[in-house]
């Protein structure tokens, strides 16, 4: 598993710590969770990726209907599906 991986796990947490510090002060914070998008980053790995513009227009229709949790692709829904339901499962998914 890549660095990467490990901290973005760590995000949903920080963004519900957000949240508590930022409400009393009227800001909304809005978490959006990508997979693997193709971009030069990814070039050459062999891994799902997403289109920029499918997750750039999955991030924008998300804020315009008001979730605070956004999984802009396929990848990433899946995913993001699995650690609402149990958080412990991703863990072992993602260490398998």
């Amino acid at each position: 598993m890549d660095h990467r991986a490990v901290g973005d796990g760590h995000l949903p947490a920080q963004r519900r710590g957000l949240v508590g510090a930022a409400r009393y002060k009227g800001v909304e914070v809005v978490g959006a969770y990508p997979g693997g998008i193709d971009t030069d980053m990814l070039a050459g790995a062999e891994a799902d990726k997403a289109a920029p513009e499918t997750v750039a227009e999955r991030i924008v229709a998300g804020l315009i209907a008001g979730q605070t949790v956004i999984w802009p692709d396929d990848a990433s829904a899946g995913a993001g599906s699995l650690y609402l339901a149990d958080p412990l499962g991703l863990e072992r998914t993602l260490a398998a």
